[in-house]
């Protein structure tokens, strides 16, 4: 099972985004979700590195959660998107 936790060891920007969401990370991202309001998923990203950048163009305006995995933890982040 999963450790699930709020933080700001990441960096999550811009936020709010109207096109692309840009994370850095002192560790390893193994993958990352958005997850709409209804805990949907509406994006998934599978990396392997310390940075990433999703697009959120096709997204509708609104409030979002960022999942962002890294080995069997699970990091959460509101964000915003204006679109």
């Amino acid at each position: 099972m999963e450790n699930q936790t709020t933080t700001s060891c990441f960096s999550v920007f811009p936020n709010p985004a109207t096109n692309n969401i840009r994370i850095a990370s002192p560790v390893r991202i193994s993958k990352a979700h958005i997850v709409n309001t209804e805990g949907q998923i509406v994006k998934t990203m599978i990396v392997n590195d310390y940075h990433l950048e999703m697009n959120a163009k096709n997204l509708i305006s609104g409030l979002y959660i960022l999942q962002i995995y890294v080995s069997s933890e699970l990091f959460i982040q509101r964000i915003i998107i204006l679109n």
